[in-house]
């Protein structure tokens, strides 16, 4: 799916960010939440799962690093984080 991405200044596709909003939404349904957002600041918010919610986390813009919807900016992530977690124990 072509979503906004501001970091390439243009509609782009992420097949990895497809992947992760199809799962996140599927996890929405089977507990009857959603995440939501009263702005642009603040934290989260948990609500009750209603018919459009779906779609509003479909339209999520894409600020991953990722130019080409590769999944090694996700993979270098989690590494560094293992390796920060690892080194600090």
């Amino acid at each position: 799916m072509k979503r906004w991405n501001p970091n390439a200044g243009r509609e782009t596709e992420n097949p990895a960010v497809d992947a992760f909003l199809s799962e996140v939404a599927k996890v929405c349904k089977r507990h009857g939440f959603a995440i939501s957002h009263e702005d642009g600041h603040g934290a989260f918010e948990v609500v009750d799962f209603e018919s459009g919610d779906e779609d509003w986390l479909a339209a999520a813009h894409d600020r991953t690093e990722s130019k080409l919807g590769d999944m090694l900016v996700s993979r270098s992530r989690r590494f560094r984080s293992w390796l920060r977690t690892s080194v600090n124990q």
